[in-house]
């Protein structure tokens, strides 16, 4: 029986800017095995594709000191120092390479940000020649070109470029965006308005970025209820989107059009930053992680107070396991910040992750007492304790965020009820989780993560069995390879005294996941009624290797002394 949490991908995204003499330096003659080129290579390569920078670079460095001129070893150099913001030293390593004949992309943007801030603007137009063809490139040229010649003050040169966009590009958005912003910097703010307004329609969740540059143009044209719709219209869809909760409040009070607050272009640097930021907000498959962490250290090397990069890259950072990196970036973005809100849920995040389970509790009980109608602080609560086995204290968090009204619609509520459910059995108040998981399957009837929970503690205790074994293998069609809701099939077959469809189902289960203790244990007693005793044994000493909780492990040992007394006997 699975019982994770299920709740949809956050609407919020989630630095550490490093110059080559601030990275961290290790002393090689502490380095471990291996020390020869191959292996030094391939456990610095390891290392950094796993996001663990320290790890990769003494190997790296190790690597260049064995063959200065190994074009394998420099362009791992040159990832790493991409990763870490060293734009200096990635710099060094493209010229290295260029040496060779070797043109890298991501070394090619280094070059051109470098160029930007040095405001070598001849050398960063002949780094975006550079720049290899293909469908993305096609789009970035001309408006990095345009920016860079707005920088040197040539508004003639920008539109120029301009007029290369490829109006037809699969990301039609982003070109009109840029159109956009271009028009607004040259202050054409009606025209602004009308190519920012195309791009958000292109998109039903459109990036922030974007609806802050639109709504600050309708703002300084003085069109504060266009700004205000375009913000109660997405907070429709996102209510708890705490960035577009203070964006709008601060479009009520009209702090742009008073000159109370600061518009986000105020450089033509600033448009190239965002480039690279709208870039890395693109790349969110896992498979684009290394690329998306070099762009956020690209615009926060042209923008270093960027929140939103900073933001993302913490996020990045700690999917990486580097939580202390990431809890040092989220503590720069002040409560005062649109994004304060979400840094502080994310840094009682990673402070779980720690095993500073009392810290991100306190973090968050502050937060709830701050704003108690916010239903995300109180569902991250109530996580944190269920993953802490403090299920009565889950139990009450997940019922205050219950409590809190939701303005979404009905049915995405209903993994909120499940882990309630969840929380509530754990504690043993079976009332309350049979009530809750009633109201998630009413809510969506269909959902095999709930079908099954209900559908196996039904069977457990005796109740129900008929309309629990359906409820599970309704769950099972539409999962057929799920480990857990085999488990639970298997033992409503135990249950019936069905112990030889029992083990074939559940040895189905271990050749999915071969180290889950409850399946094992259950694997063991299905064993066991079929008089494969010697197995059956052997099967409940490799479920204590799999750690066990106490409860299930005390019951293992008793039967690993006795036997199953009872021809039916077992554990949950």
């Amino acid at each position: 029986m699975n019982t994770e949490a299920v709740y949809p991908e956050s609407d919020q995204p989630a630095t550490i800017i490093t110059t080559a003499a601030t990275l961290p330096r290790f002393p090689l003659p502490k380095m471990s095995a291996p020390q020869t080129l191959s292996g030094s290579y391939l456990a610095g390569r390891q290392g950094l594709m796993e996001g663990r920078y320290d790890l990769a670079w003494p190997y790296l460095r190790y690597g260049l000191q064995l063959d200065p001129t190994n074009r394998m070893v420099l362009q791992e150099n040159l990832n790493l120092a991409m990763a870490q913001g060293a734009l200096t030293e990635a710099v060094d390593y493209h010229q290295q390479l260029l040496s060779m004949g070797i043109t890298a992309p991501n070394g090619q943007l280094a070059v051109l940000v470098d160029a930007i801030n040095r405001s070598d603007w001849a050398q960063a137009e002949a780094a975006i020649d550079r720049l290899p063809d293909n469908d993305l490139n096609i789009l970035l040229r001309p408006a990095l070109r345009a920016w860079i010649r707005l920088a040197q003050d040539n508004p003639a040169g920008a539109r120029a470029a301009m007029l290369q966009m490829p109006l037809t590009h699969p990301l039609r958005w982003l070109v009109d965006n840029q159109i956009g912003l271009i028009a607004w910097w040259l202050g054409e703010l009606p025209s602004a308005e009308q190519a920012l307004t195309n791009a958000l329609g292109q998109d039903p969740q459109p990036p922030l970025r974007l609806v802050e540059s639109l709504t600050s143009v309708q703002l300084l044209q003085n069109r504060q209820a266009e700004a205000l719709a375009v913000y109660d219209r997405l907070l429709a869809q996102q209510p708890e989107n705490d960035w577009l909760l203070q964006m709008r409040r601060q479009a009520e009070q009209n702090k742009l059009a008073k000159g109370l607050a600061k518009q986000w272009l105020q450089r033509p640097q600033d448009g190239i930053a965002d480039i690279f930021l709208t870039m890395a907000l693109l790349l969110q498959d896992e498979q684009f992680r290394d690329a998306r962490v070099q762009y956020l250290q690209l615009a926060l090397a042209i923008s270093p107070n960027l929140e939103l990069a900073k933001l993302q890259l913490a996020r990045t950072l700690a999917g990486y396991d580097r939580c202390p990196e990431s809890l040092s970036i989220w503590h720069k973005i002040p409560d005062s910040s649109p994004w304060g809100w979400t840094a502080r849920l994310d840094e009682a995040r990673c402070l779980e992750l720690l095993g500073r389970v009392d810290s991100a509790v306190d973090r968050l009980e502050h937060l709830a007492g701050e704003r108690p109608n916010r239903r995300d602080v109180w569902m991250l609560l109530g996580d944190i304790h269920r993953n802490a086995s403090q299920f009565a204290s889950a139990q009450a968090a997940y019922a205050k965020a219950i409590a809190v009204k939701s303005s979404n619609q009905p049915e995405n509520d209903w993994p909120l009820y499940y882990v309630a459910g969840i929380a509530a059995e754990q504690a043993k108040d079976w009332p309350s989780a049979e009530r809750y998981l009633k109201k998630s399957l009413e809510l969506s009837p269909n959902q095999p993560s709930v079908l099954n929970y209900l559908g196996y503690s039904w069977i457990d205790q005796g109740l129900d069995k008929a309309e629990a074994a359906e409820m599970i293998r309704q769950a099972l069609a539409q999962r057929p390879n799920d480990p857990y809701i085999m488990d639970s099939l298997a033992w409503v077959y135990y249950q019936q005294r069905q112990y030889p469809e029992a083990v074939k189902l559940l040895e189905r289960a271990l050749s999915v996941i071969a180290n889950d203790p409850v399946i094992t244990d259950h694997y063991a007693d299905a064993l066991w009624q079929v008089g494969r005793h010697y197995e059956a044994r052997y099967q409940w000493q490799r479920a204590l290797l799999f750690k066990p909780e106490d409860g299930l492990k005390a019951k293992i040992e008793q039967k690993l002394a006795d036997g199953l007394v009872q021809n039916h006997a077992s554990t949950d």
